[in-house]
């Protein structure tokens, strides 16, 4: 019964007896034969496994160590842990994981005197790390709906995975990957994937890899699919956003179409949408408006709008209501004048003048002045025509070979004789090319004779005259005017024709205006034309200061001198100061939550008009300098968030160098109001990867998620097209802090930021390893536990002789979800309590929480026999039993056997027990001792 006790505790422990002997006499030499072979016990023969296995084997009598061995060839050339391993286990586990494959192993003792012996039967396994992730969501073709639903790939985990790659095609075969960069799989450490980008509508086929932690890859789970829509359409109107009768001007609006970027606005003549029949647009539209910066001809249109998302990728056309495009209004007030005011109809006169109200929206006039004769009006080759930016026309006269003062005059020949007059107004344009025309207006009726024409016949001086400064008429000296003037005197006796001069200086060395007339008025205009092709009308510039203009008489026996200065004719001024275009929207001081849609009224004369808006009151930042011949424009930049704005407008009017600037409007406020995210319930603290949401945002393309770690370093995740966000890594324990900003589109490839979200905490732990334990098999000591399904990359495994474990007896890093101590070192040879702890590692080398208990391990005792025996003589036997660090074991059970003397008796307060024994015959006595918490001790004593 002693015996099998003994043998017991031997396999139990898998700790080998050491036995000293006593009082100078030599332990008997253990037997030289060799210790056999091992018998395994686990895993079994030909076994399949997902992981490395626990390698275990039954105790062998007098090994004080084993040698373990595996590798990947049956003949053990090829050794997995790169050498024999030596353990005082009975079992052995590996540090690092294995890649898949077929495994050889085998086991041998080696005694005190490390005499190695045979080697166990081999034993083969398996490892195929099968278990596939289980895709969650999106599967079975589901349909995800961009924007609204967020882009979430989610999978079930696999034991031992440390992360995924997760592969996302066009194709089911998989071999067209659309998410990652150059074809590779993306890589997560996660069970959830947001990819950042959005995807073409279409069906796609995903997948997902498991790689341990050394990177080998496991079983591919099986595909799933689902299908991208983008719903598209939305609802297009057209409105008129001129007040004026006969007069369209159109504004394309439609709903806006959540993930769009930019929006394409196509006009067409034809309702085919024929592409030679386009007429706009080319520029696009980041808002949900957009107003032509060109006019069109007077037809009739089809239109249609399709969005864009961030990517480029086109969403479906949305056709809106056509639309009749129309400049047709008549001119009203159309009448005949004479320098001194109204003249009755169909008139002979010596200085007409053909005068009507302003059209709104026109930029300029063509006037026809054709002969009447024969009862009706001669539109022909001889017809006048001329371009005016002044609501009125008088006739010009020839030069007549004179010389001009200052500058060349502005001259035409014109007759006298009846004539028929009509006129139409031109829209403003933003190219050389005129605007829309209307329709013309007949001076009483279209073939009646409007006027006629006799030229003055009073006798022409042969001297200089010069008007009186009350022969001025028009523009009053001094006055201010807000449009073209039209500029009238009475007649100066003695004069056959008159120079016009415009100057900006009294001194009249900055014309701006030279023209030569046979009647006492004149209406600025360049000389009219006998072809189609007409010239570019003249428009003044405004100017804070005068102008000043003269009339210089024409007199001399050929009508072609004028004599001394222009200064001697009693020059009059005037300050030319337009009325601007009013400022409609934003309103002064809004807060403009949607892309700002800017609005006027128009301004008389006006060609286009320039918009500007600036961060700063002397528009010096501009972040918008656009043109536009229409009264509305909304803009294709987004404003910075919160910043005061500053905006005007101007109207441009006409000129055959280009346009002239004209008065700027008021400068007017407002606040471009980017909206924030709205977080709602998120995760406040998780072990695994948190999964941040967030609401949509009306207008925004994509999002960026900021992140301040727990060391102090920040990181931005920037253009997530999704509502939600989840990181592929996750390093680090403790609270992050996390927010979100919304990024709204632009004209070019870049987003404006939008205010960030209030911040949120979220903390971050990693739990201990659940199921940790130890496990005691056939003498071997194991700490085993369950694999983690989470961000675990490796396992920290510590042993130690205190509870504090700040001297670890043993410690390991490894890949596998259990650990066998090699027990080699000096705390577990002396045994007693020993404590142990498992913890996981992640990929950041952050350590979780600890799994923590301990194990009660027999103590090692150390004894001492002394004294001389001889057989037949009574002599004294003294054993000493001591542990640790020398000291005295107490209470022990010593017992003697051998050559006739048997005894048992304790050990005293010193650890010594003495007997009084008479061996009976030569041989040896044998030592045991016994104490509950330690390993039996013995000793020998030789007999003469």
């Amino acid at each position: 019964m002693l015996k099998s006790i003994l043998v017991l505790i031997a396999l139990t422990l898998a700790v080998p007896i050491s036995v000293l002997a006593a009082g100078g006499h030599s332990a008997a030499p253990q037997a030289a034969r060799a210790l056999p072979g091992p018998v395994l016990t686990g895993p079994d023969d030909d076994a399949n496994v997902q992981a490395a296995p626990i390698f275990k084997w039954r105790t062998v009598r007098r090994a004080a160590k084993y040698e373990f061995q595996l590798s990947a060839d049956s003949g053990f050339r090829s050794i997995v842990t790169g050498r024999t391993v030596d353990t005082y286990n009975n079992a052995f586990t590996l540090r690092d994981a294995l890649a898949d494959g077929t495994y050889y192993w085998r086991v041998r003792g080696v005694n005190a005197n490390d005499a190695a012996g045979g080697w166990s039967a081999r034993r083969t396994f398996t490892k195929r790390w099968s278990t596939r992730p289980t895709l969650l969501s999106p599967t079975g073709e589901k349909v995800i709906n961009y924007p609204a639903d967020p882009f979430l790939l989610r999978w079930e985990p696999v034991p031992h995975a440390v992360k995924y790659l997760v592969t996302v095609a066009a194709d089911p075969a998989l071999a067209t990957p659309v998410v990652g960069t150059g074809g590779e799989p993306v890589e997560t450490v996660g069970t959830v994937l947001t990819p950042p980008g959005g995807l073409e509508p279409g069906q796609y086929w995903w997948a997902v890899t498991p790689v341990n932690a050394v990177g080998h890859r496991g079983a591919r789970s099986a595909i799933e699919s689902f299908v991208w829509h983008w719903p598209s359409g939305t609802n297009a109107q057209v409105t008129n956003l001129s007040s004026v009768p006969n007069q369209y001007e159109p504004r394309f609006t439609w709903d806006r179409v959540p993930g769009a970027a930019t929006y394409e606005v196509e006009v067409n003549s034809a309702q085919d949408f024929a592409p030679g029949s386009r007429v706009c647009c080319s520029d696009t539209s980041v808002g949900t408006s957009l107003t032509p910066r060109q006019v069109f001809a007077n037809n009739r249109y089809y239109w249609r709008v399709r969005p864009f998302d961030p990517s480029g990728v086109s969403g479906a056309w949305t056709e809106g209501p056509d639309f009749d495009k129309a400049f047709n209004p008549t001119i009203p007030n159309l009448r005949l004048e004479n320098n001194l005011g109204a003249a009755p109809a169909n008139a002979t006169t010596d200085s007409p003048v053909i005068r009507w109200d302003p059209v709104p929206g026109a930029s300029s006039y063509v006037v026809e002045i054709a002969l009447y004769e024969n009862g009706g009006c001669n539109r022909g080759i001889a017809t006048y025509k001329a371009t005016t930016t002044t609501a009125a026309w008088t006739p010009l006269g020839p030069t007549s070979g004179g010389t001009s003062p200052g500058k060349p005059a502005t001259s035409e020949s014109f007759s006298a004789g009846a004539y028929c007059v009509a006129v139409r107004a031109r829209s403003g344009s933003l190219s050389s090319t005129p605007g829309a025309v209307s329709d013309w207006t007949y001076l009483n009726g279209a073939n009646s004779r409007a006027f006629t024409y006799q030229p003055n016949s009073d006798p022409v001086s042969d001297t200089q005259v010069i008007p009186a400064a009350s022969d001025y008429l028009t523009p009053t000296h001094g006055s201010d005017i807000t449009r073209m003037p039209l500029f009238t005197w009475k007649h100066v006796a003695g004069a056959c024709g008159y120079f016009v001069v415009v100057a900006k200086d009294e001194n009249f060395t900055n014309l701006i205006d030279v023209a030569r007339t046979t009647i006492p008025a004149y209406a600025p205009r360049p000389a009219g034309t006998l072809l189609s092709q007409l010239p570019t009308p003249i428009t003044y510039p405004d100017e804070s200061t005068f102008y000043y203009w003269a009339v210089v008489p024409v007199s001399g026996p050929d009508c072609k001198s004028w004599f001394g200065s222009i200064g001697q004719n009693n020059p009059r001024t005037f300050r030319k100061d337009s009325t601007p275009a009013g400022q409609m929207t934003p309103a002064q001081n809004a807060d403009v939550a949607d892309q700002p849609a800017f609005r006027w009224s128009p301004a008389f004369g006006a060609r286009d008009y320039q918009l500007q808006v600036a961060l700063d009151p002397a528009f010096g930042s501009l972040i918008d300098d656009v043109r536009t011949a229409n009264t509305a424009y909304t803009s294709s930049s987004t404003y910075p968030a919160d910043a005061l704005l500053y905006w005007r407008v101007r109207a441009n009017g006409e000129n055959p160098f280009g346009t002239v600037g004209l008065n700027w409007s008021e400068t007017h406020t407002f606040r471009r109001r980017l909206l924030a995210p709205a977080v709602g319930p998120n995760p406040d603290i998780d072990e695994r990867i948190p999964i941040f949401s967030w609401d949509p945002v009306p207008g925004a393309v994509s999002y960026d998620v900021s992140i301040e770690e727990p060391d102090g370093d920040a990181d931005t995740w920037k253009n997530l097209r999704s509502t939600a966000a989840a990181p592929v890594k996750a390093y680090g324990l403790g609270t992050w802090q996390w927010r979100v900003r919304a990024n709204f589109p632009t004209q070019t490839s870049h987003v404006t930021p939008g205010p960030f979200s209030p911040r949120r905490a979220f903390t971050r732990y990693m739990n201990p390893p659940t199921g940790a334990r130890i496990v005691r098999d056939n003498g071997a000591l194991i700490l085993d536990w369950d694999p983690s399904f989470g961000l675990t990359k490796r396992y920290r495994v510590e042993f130690s002789n205190v509870s504090t474990f700040r001297t670890p007896i043993e410690s390991s890093r490894l890949d596998n979800s259990g650990y066998a101590p090699t027990m080699s070192s000096h705390g577990f040879q002396e045994g007693g309590p020993v404590y142990w702890r498992v913890a996981s590692v992640d990929e950041g080398g952050n350590l979780g929480g600890w799994a923590t208990g301990s194990v009660g391990l027999l103590r090692r005792m150390t004894v001492h026999a002394s004294g001389t025996l001889r057989r037949g003589s009574r002599a004294t036997v003294e054993v000493r039993v001591t542990y640790g660090r020398n000291r005295v074991l107490r209470g022990a059970r010593v017992t003697l056997r051998g050559v006739g003397v048997r005894g048992r008796k304790r050990t005293s307060r010193a650890g010594v027990a003495r007997f009084r024994v008479r061996p009976r015959a030569r041989g040896r006595v044998s030592v045991r001792v016994d104490k509950q918490g330690f390993r039996p001790g013995s000793a020998i004593v030789s007999v003469r």
